[in-house]
């Protein structure tokens, strides 16, 4: 049986498999026998079925993450391209406009409550 550290190892390998291995299951499987010559078949198995979770983990996170993106958009608008999200944020803040308002105060949320 392995240990609760291999285990994750080889969960964390497939969670980060290089990209020409995705979909690959043969050369996946290969891959983590070559790496983990002490973990059985169904070991292996056993750590794909908690990298599923993690990989569903991180796809709703980077969805969450792509939605705030997306509400966040309007604070960029009438800057040029590169311009930081505080600046435009605080530049908007001081005319008045509630996203502005709102991010600059989770902003400050987020860095403790010190800015």
């Amino acid at each position: 049986m392995l240990d609760a550290n291999t285990h994750q190892k080889i969960v964390d390998a497939i969670v980060d498999c290089p990209p020409e291995l995705v979909g690959n299951i043969p050369a996946v499987m290969a891959k983590l026998k070559a790496d983990f010559p002490d973990a059985s078949e169904d070991e292996i198995f056993a750590c794909f079925e908690d990298a599923v979770v993690a990989l569903e983990e991180r796809a709703e996170q980077n969805m969450r993450e792509a939605a705030a993106l997306r509400d966040l958009s309007p604070l960029f608008e009438g800057f040029p391209e590169n311009t930081p999200i505080g600046e435009c944020a605080r530049i908007k803040a001081e005319r008045g406009d509630p996203l502005a308002i709102a991010f600059l105060k989770w902003e400050v949320k987020q860095a403790g409550g010190v800015q």
